[in-house]
């Protein structure tokens, strides 16, 4: 594999990638101190997204609530 993209790498982390390019990566991440990095840090990257517990504002969830209800109404009136 010539160069190896970040996109390539997460697909790699999830286990999405084909066995040919799987097999690519682990060759150059062997040999690839930069790329060794790289993954190392999209590691970080996705530990920390996991153990965040994301949630909508109120303001959104609000504003989803008030828009449901002007298309109830509105519906109720045609």
């Amino acid at each position: 594999m010539k160069q190896i993209y970040s996109e390539q790498l997460t697909t790699y982390l999830f286990n999405e990638c084909s066995p040919e390019v799987a097999a690519a990566i682990k060759n150059e991440l062997a040999t690839n101190a930069a790329l060794r990095k790289e993954m190392e840090e999209l590691k970080k990257t996705i530990l920390i997204l996991k153990q965040e517990q994301l949630a909508p504002s109120q303001r959104s969830i609000d504003n989803i609530m008030r828009a449901l209800n002007e298309d109830k109404t509105e519906a109720l009136t045609r």
